[in-house]
């Protein structure tokens, strides 16, 4: 159970500290008074994201703490285990919101994630407020009120699991037949494409081998030429290098005969003439290999301009073309395959359909079991809730009149609830004829018959007797105060019977101090909570007749 709070620089609470007790505590105060901010704190102990703006102007940040007590054998009990937390029988919960948008979350001094938090706070505290009421306002939210009274979420789960993989396939199978005139278009683009670079069929650096053997074909005259007179000069001809060279060396051996200085110049110049016949020898080589060859040159040219277009087709680079060649074999392999793809795909959706109609038809049964339970124990609940003459149903309808096997998300059909608040009317959709006061007690019968299936440790009630009054709100206060014999309840009202009937009272109040507002809740005594009653009869002039009838409405619940 919720046993403490504690907030500080919240909205407009500077500090406020409150225990709650056992049974039904109720919280009452004007209009603004803050009584919803504290619901706010309690949904941020629930794992609720948290803005910047809560955090009480002029300060860094804002605080909200949260003692509570568990079972030892509990579930939460268990999975503060299971993350390594330790607790002797107590959670702490202490969420820190700061001005930068900063969050910290800490359970039992252990800091944790928001998931965390929300995964382990899962079913602690109920919280019903008005909002529940646009609830049943929303037919499609129906469904999951019964699942939730019938305890068939797990049943729901499974079968959303195996929809979820029918849709996936249907989905992927769908694409696939509304992309087949697509496919085979682009299948044939990519064979052009494929064998246009076959035509050509590109080699791995080809491009530059090309552009080097084109140079020497087009200029294979002037190498002629050039390397022809070249080697006529250096040795062929009369008066060559070489000849001269031999002369002169013959000279300075000679020379050397006389003056053995000359000797290293004398083999300098060997070295050179033996240089220049090497040299003469390589040119007379390379002039007989050079081929003037007007059809190769030709060849290379076509060859070049294949390649180029290529490139700039699916280039830049050569190797860019030989690459794309090998995408386009592996685009058209996995096109070749989509007949394939298609046939494993349809054997699977007809397997996840089969398993989803039948996980379906038993989700089906066992909401028709449930459906008429609920409908006979809203029936009493709302006798006792002064509605004695109503007729309450849980209506189920087929998604389709004539698919039975027709699917959506949540199974085979749709779920309504339809109230009767008059003998002789038939039950219509509470969306057209519940009053806001109807659909308080509705939801408070409800969530007292979810109760009765699976207890939270905590029942917050935020204002769920709008709409009613005199003695239909005692009689809303007495099922408050029913609820609270199994399990702990905090109750937010505005109504004098229901605050009367509270085990423990606590008020809500703003003042304005300095030019600052701040909220402060304290624990009633009973002479303040007569006061208190007596105001939510009497309003702002208290008599002694108000207060005589607020302590016979204490009397009567003591």
């Amino acid at each position: 159970m919720l046993n403490e709070l504690r907030i500080k620089d919240f909205a407009i609470i500077e500090e406020i500290s409150f225990s709650f007790r056992n049974g039904m505590n109720v919280l009452t105060g004007e209009t603004g008074a803050g009584k919803s901010i504290i619901i706010q704190a309690i949904n941020l102990i629930l794992g609720d994201r948290a803005a910047s703006n809560l955090v009480r102007n002029g300060k860094k940040e804002a605080t909200v703490e949260a003692l509570f007590t568990l079972e030892k054998e509990g579930s939460i009990a268990k999975k503060l285990d299971a993350l390594g937390i330790d607790n002797d029988g107590e959670l702490l919960i202490r969420r820190i919101i700061s001005q930068e948008g900063k969050n910290k979350v800490f359970i039992n001094g252990a800091m944790v994630t928001l998931n965390v938090l929300t995964d382990l706070t899962e079913g602690l505290v109920s919280i019903s407020g008005q909002h529940g009421h646009q609830t049943l306002l929303k037919p499609e939210r129906h469904i999951y009120l019964l699942d939730e009274f019938g305890r068939l979420e797990e049943l729901r789960t499974s079968y959303q699991e195996i929809y979820s993989s029918y849709k996936k396939v249907s989905c992927e199978l769908e694409g696939l037949y509304s992309d087949e005139k697509s496919r085979k278009e682009k299948a044939d683009l990519l064979m052009f494409q494929l064998e246009e670079i076959d035509r050509v069929s590109p080699q791995t650096d080809e491009d530059s081998k090309l552009e080097e053997e084109h140079r020497r074909l087009a200029n294979a005259e002037k190498l002629l030429k050039n390397t022809s007179f070249a080697e006529d000069a250096l040795y062929s001809s009369e008066g060559s290098m070489s000849e001269r060279l031999g002369g002169v060396l013959d000279l300075i051996r000679e020379a050397e005969r006389v003056d053995e200085g000359l000797k290293q110049i004398a083999e300098g110049l060997e070295a050179l003439m033996f240089q220049t016949e090497d040299a003469a020898m390589a040119l007379r080589e390379y002039s007989g290999k050079v081929i003037v060859d007007p059809e190769r040159l030709k060849s290379v040219e076509e060859r070049i301009s294949d390649l180029d277009r290529l490139k700039k087709k699916y280039g830049p680079g050569l190797e860019d073309v030989i690459q794309r060649k090998g995408t386009i074999e592996e685009e058209l392999s996995l096109l070749d395959n989509s007949d394939l793809r298609k046939k494993g795909l349809e054997d699977e959706l007809e397997k996840y359909h089969r398993e989803a109609v039948e996980a379906a038809r038993h989700l089906t049964g066992a909401r028709k079991s449930v459906s008429a339970q609920l409908s006979k124990k809203i029936a009493s609940e709302l006798e006792e809730l002064n509605m004695s003459n109503a007729r309450f149903e849980s209506v189920m309808t087929p998604l389709s009149e004539k698919d039975d096997c027709e699917l959506n998300e949540n199974g085979a059909e749709r779920i309504e609830f339809n109230l009767s608040t008059n003998p002789g009317e038939e039950p219509k959709p509470l969306a057209k004829i519940a009053s806001g006061g109807e659909l308080s007690r509705i939801m408070l019968a409800l969530k007292n018959c979810i109760m009765d299936r699976e207890r939270t440790p905590t029942l917050v009630f935020d204002e769920v007797d709008s709409g009613i009054g005199g003695g239909t709100a005692e009689a809303v206060g007495r099922k408050i105060k029913k609820v609270s014999g199994n399990t702990d309840v905090i109750c937010i009202t505005h109504l004098p019977q229901i605050a009367a009937i509270g085990d423990s009272h606590y008020m809500v109040k703003k003042t304005v101090k300095d030019g600052r507002t701040f909220t402060t809740i304290e624990e009633l005594e009973m002479d303040m909570r007569l006061e208190e009653i007596a105001r939510m009869l009497g309003g702002l002039t208290i008599t002694e007749k108000t207060r005589e009838h607020a302590r016979e409405m204490l009397r009567q619940d003591a």
